[in-house]
């Protein structure tokens, strides 16, 4: 869950077996529309007693770097970072620039649109509906095949 603020109350939703309901059950469908018709989150689950904010890193930025982290893998294996579209942009003021991964065992020094763009199998990098700079390989699994994996480091250089 991302917050700006703390909420003042966090519930566990559950089911009718009184199992903690997971995004991909059925079950959530089912309490979207027990709220959209005036139910309360009180009465169909179990407020948390405590709860522990995780804050994500932001991207270090110097002068001529940008050094940011792997904040989630999607289902295909594409890697999305912390770096943003508007800080790339920023940052290059139009200067070519490198992304290094794997202590620089692997680079890329151009940004795709689509992922058709970059023949089958290549490694590549574009930009998410969310503007997140994230890396892939055409029709593969970036975080399989490169062994990247949530936490790693992603580093933007601008020449």
């Amino acid at each position: 869950m991302v917050f700006t603020e703390t909420p003042k109350d966090i519930y566990y939703v559950l089911d009718a077996k009184g199992n903690r309901v997971v995004p991909e059950s059925k079950a959530l469908g089912e309490s979207a529309a027990f709220l959209a018709k005036g139910g309360k989150v009180n009465d169909m689950g179990v407020k948390l007693k405590e709860f522990h904010q995780k804050t994500m890193l932001n991207p270090v930025i110097e002068e001529n770097l940008i050094r940011g982290t792997i904040v989630y893998i999607d289902a295909f294996g594409n890697v999305v970072t912390n770096i943003k579209r508007e800080l790339i942009d920023k940052m290059s003021a139009n200067r070519e620039y490198e992304i290094t991964f794997r202590s620089k065992e692997y680079s890329i020094k151009q940004i795709d649109e689509y992922y058709f763009e970059a023949p089958r199998g290549h490694i590549m990098a574009r930009y998410n509906e969310s503007n997140d700079l994230e890396l892939a390989i055409n029709q593969g699994s970036a975080s399989t095949l490169l062994g990247l994996k949530y936490g790693d480091t992603i580093r933007v250089e601008f020449k």
